[in-house]
């Protein structure tokens, strides 16, 4: 997380994909690989990687809300929408 903290987010996204490989069920290493992809312009993988956190939780505000950020960047109002209602 210091990467991305330093707005290094390139390397934060090689470092949360490593990790998730040692750890592919931690849902907060893909939350945060997503939020990664986010501020890089990979919206469809982070949709991807969101839509499958709100699977898991769906009643996490938060997940849903970055779901909705996700589809916002990526343009996709519509679905951004339908995240935040």
């Amino acid at each position: 997380q210091a990467e991305f903290a330093r707005g290094r987010f390139a390397d934060a996204e090689e470092r949360f994909r490593r990790a998730l490989a040692l750890e592919p069920n931690s849902s907060r290493i893909k939350e945060n690989l997503a939020t990664t992809l986010v501020r890089l312009r990979q919206h469809d993988e982070a949709i991807n990687l969101f839509a499958s956190l709100v699977a898991e939780r769906p009643t996490a505000f938060e997940l849903r809300a970055s779901l909705g950020r996700a589809y916002y960047e990526g343009q996709r109002y519509s679905e951004a929408l339908a995240a935040f209602s």
